[in-house]
């Protein structure tokens, strides 16, 4: 199948029998956005779409021999990947007052038993309630051990499954001699916030960045009177979550579904600099949230962090006053523009806007974008209205803007 569109004019332009009846009709395409994107083979959109976005500003073709394609940006976010959970890994043995390496492999064991996997698809991966299990099961196992022998805590190096077990008798959990087997009965509750498996998704990414940790006084295990003064489940399941998503990137068929808005900035930034180290002929780029609904961290871009927020309450003047920076901006020939609608990230390869007669003569405004719903080819007309809705409904779903640096 020819991946060019044959005749972009029938595809950007009105039908006849609407555009017969407009007062007014007006049209952007980028042709290097046509000639850039690229063939989305798996459920790597988070890749495809930056792959295109670059190969746009880049104005290469995708069939070029430099052009980028999904696998160059999925090697990219594995890297980044991999330093995240290193970081995060180092982070929380910091925290817990030893190495963890032993105890993520204890967790697999447990709930490769239980059906379940690190990285697994809907209905097998490791949730957040079936960690908390597991990770209970771990300091029951540690408390029948503490039965048998004296576990002085003046050992001068502590297992991670000892640390645990304090993390829980800390907390008041108290264990009865038993079969250290897991079964539903085995529910012991924490006091340990984000119980809600959707509140592990961050505003603006579909799994955890790297975040800051605000608390006061020292992080460090020994020093905690109560381990609820550390979230520590939430900091673990964040160490598993970036593990299943490195694994689903290194699949046969790698997913993105782990890759949210900070990911795409982020690994933009790092093939940017990578390609312009190894090639020259490459021109740098840089990446910012352009448009989308307001967050605790998001500010306007007199703040230099988002040009355009938007919400349900905007009038109709401020929603045309959005309309207007969406076309300046992609009009811009050093500018393109990623949008993250549902479940999905693709290219904006047109805009266009008309305005026909309404009832007792009043003016219809209609605003389109054309992109993509599934795979990364230009198909689908959105009106502006319903990515309005998108972007409003959830505060992860925005538009991303791509600029090619001119120094």
């Amino acid at each position: 199948e020819d991946e060019d569109v044959s005749n972009i004019a029938a595809l950007v332009i009105l039908p006849p029998s609407v555009l017969i009846n407009c007062t007014m009709f007006g049209m952007h395409f980028s042709k290097s956005a046509f000639d850039g994107w690229v063939k989305q083979p798996s459920p790597c959109c988070g890749a495809a779409a930056v792959a295109g976005a670059w190969n746009s500003l880049q104005k290469l073709h995708r069939r070029s021999t430099k052009a980028f394609s999904h696998m160059n940006v999925v090697q990219t976010y594995c890297e980044l990947f991999e330093s995240l959970i290193q970081k995060k890994m180092g982070s929380f043995s910091r925290k817990l007052g030893s190495p963890i390496d032993q105890l993520l492999v204890d967790i697999e064991t447990k709930a490769h038993a239980l059906g379940k996997q690190i990285g697994g698809k809907k209905g097998t991966a490791l949730t957040k309630k079936i960690l908390r299990k597991i990770m209970t099961e771990i300091a029951k196992c540690q408390w029948n051990k503490k039965l048998d022998f004296d576990l002085s805590n003046n050992i001068p190096s502590r297992s991670a499954e000892e640390c645990i077990l304090e993390l829980f008798e800390l907390d008041g959990v108290k264990f009865e001699s038993s079969s250290s087997s897991m079964d539903e009965k085995d529910d012991v509750e924490l006091d340990l916030s984000s119980e809600n498996e959707e509140s592990d998704i961050d505003e603006d990414n579909n799994f955890v960045a790297e975040k800051k940790h605000t608390k006061k006084g020292s992080n460090n295990l020994s020093s905690k009177k109560k381990s609820s003064d550390w979230d520590w489940l939430t900091d673990l399941y964040e160490v598993v979550k970036n593990i299943s998503g490195l694994r689903k990137l290194q699949q046969e068929r790698p997913s993105t579904a782990s890759v949210g808005n900070w990911a795409v900035l982020k690994v933009l930034e790092m093939l940017s600099e990578e390609a312009v180290y190894k090639d020259e002929s490459y021109q740098s780029v840089t990446a910012r949230l352009f448009m989308g609904k307001k967050t605790r961290t998001t500010k306007s871009s007199s703040n230099g962090k988002m040009d355009c927020v938007i919400s349900s309450q905007d009038s109709e003047e401020e929603i045309t006053v959005q309309w207007n920076k969406l076309r300046s901006c992609f009009a811009n020939p050093n500018e393109v523009l990623i949008f993250h609608l549902k479940n999905h990230y693709a290219l904006i390869f047109a805009l266009r806007e008309w305005t026909e007669m309404g009832t007792s003569h009043t003016t219809i405004v209609k605003r389109e974008l054309l992109t993509a719903r599934k795979g990364q080819r230009p198909t689908a007309w959105v009106s502006f209205e319903e990515a309005r809705e998108t972007m409003i409904g959830w505060s992860g779903y925005k538009m991303i803007a791509v600029t090619l640096s001119t120094s």
